[in-house]
């Protein structure tokens, strides 16, 4: 163990994801408490209103995620607007206001096993033939907090399945952001911000896209939309909540 790491487990101060309690040393490297993580555990397996399978499971999307070309969307949890302090929309919280890679960590994590399964099942066996991309913060927001928390899981994820980082959009200032919009406003707003780098070498090869929070779908389906007519093979889109269908 070096000495980084000894800090990090034994004198740092680590706090549960949920409900802010400090952690005891010998779980301080995990997200929650133990009574928080129980109640993440049950909101992993909330199932869909439509397909009727758990979150984890569930590749439902929005419609316009699927006008996009994006071959699915997996998420960890359903975005619960309803009760903002539980355990399981702490962690979105707290990844979209503090920079910590330990909550970073558990993201990704929790979703490389969706994004294997995907990729197994397209037949993907060639690192070379996947990248990883995210859907960039808004540019007001990434100089209000100092950090973009999608391109941090995004790098977490890369460097946990070891499928290349690829950066390939970027975002320019509009008058609003997406949260101050209706649903119908939000996706002429994406497409006016979000833009995809003429370097970003794409064609002939897979994306897997994350996105923090997708509840209309804009935002990543103007990714989708950019990668799948940059000549991509497929995108499977990943999030931490997504907003349920009914």
């Amino acid at each position: 163990m070096t000495s980084g790491e000894f800090i990090r487990k034994y004198i740092t101060v680590h706090k549960c994801g949920g409900c802010g309690e400090i952690l005891p040393w010998q779980i301080s490297d995990g997200a929650f408490c133990s009574k928080c993580q129980t109640d993440w555990n049950a909101d992993t397996v909330a199932t869909c209103g439509v397909c009727f399978l758990p979150a984890r499971e569930c590749g439902c999307m929005p419609d316009v995620l699927k006008k996009s070309g994006a071959l699915t969307l997996r998420k960890l949890i359903f975005y619960k607007a309803d009760n903002p302090h539980c355990a399981s929309m702490s962690i979105v919280y707290w990844i979209k206001h503090r920079k910590s890679k330990r909550m970073t960590d558990f993201v990704a994590d929790g979703l490389r096993d969706a994004i294997a399964e995907e990729l197994d099942t397209l037949g993907v066996g060639e690192k070379e033939g996947v990248f990883i991309t995210y859907v960039p913060r808004g540019k007001q927001s990434r100089y209000s907090h100092g950090f973009d928390q999608s391109r941090l899981v995004a790098k977490a994820l890369s460097g946990i399945m070891g499928y290349e980082f690829l950066p390939a959009f970027y975002t320019v200032r509009t008058k609003k952001q997406q949260k101050e919009l209706d649903r119908r406003s939000r996706f002429r707003n994406a497409k006016a911000a979000i833009r995809m780098k003429k370097s970003a070498d794409v064609s002939g090869r897979y994306a897997v896209i994350f996105d923090d929070i997708v509840t209309t779908g804009a935002s990543m389906s103007v990714c989708a939309k950019a990668l799948m007519g940059s000549g991509a093979r497929g995108v499977i889109c990943v999030t931490l909540a997504a907003k349920p269908k009914k």
